[in-house]
């Protein structure tokens, strides 16, 4: 982990509020310096600018509480959703960010979410890495709603 901390993937000013313990343990603490590690570190190097975690590692009790899905891999520390930082702070910035990180390849998934109906400017990216598999694939969300979008539709063939 060279550009990030671990705090910042589970600190959560919701968990505070309501005394939930929310620190990873064990092998989730391992997926989430494996995520930085293969995924994040290279995207802040390339990037040339912060990248910021609004979300990452969810314990359960955090995640039912803020409505999270009932498999999602923030209940394991392998994801995380990240905006674009510094100066560099706009959806579309969060889109040139998720081009970038599907060209670098290593990831399970990467959604690109709450995008406008008829473009790829998300709100925030969410990415995954698993240390055994990864699937590389890429969704967008729009009202709710995912759908796959390909390399070609990222510009990237």
């Amino acid at each position: 982990m060279i550009y990030f901390k671990l705090i910042e993937f589970f600190k959560s000013a919701k968990a505070a509020a309501l005394g939930i313990d929310n620190t990873p343990k064990g092998e989730y603490e391992k997926n989430l310096v494996a995520l930085t590690d293969f995924v994040l570190d290279p995207a802040r190097k390339a990037w040339g600018s912060p990248i910021n975690v609004t979300s990452g590692f969810r314990c359960q009790e955090l995640n039912r509480t803020v409505g999270g899905a009932g498999k999602s891999q923030h209940l394991t520390g392998e994801t995380a959703d990240i905006v674009s930082g510094g100066s560099k702070v706009s959806k579309k910035y969060n889109h040139d960010l998720g081009v970038l990180i599907a060209k670098q390849g290593k990831f399970d998934q990467l959604i690109f979410e709450d995008c406008g109906k008829n473009d790829l400017n998300p709100k925030w990216i969410h990415v995954s890495y698993s240390r055994t598999h990864n699937r590389g694939q890429i969704l967008k969300m729009v009202g709710g709603r995912y759908s796959a979008i390909t390399r070609k539709d990222l510009g990237l063939e």
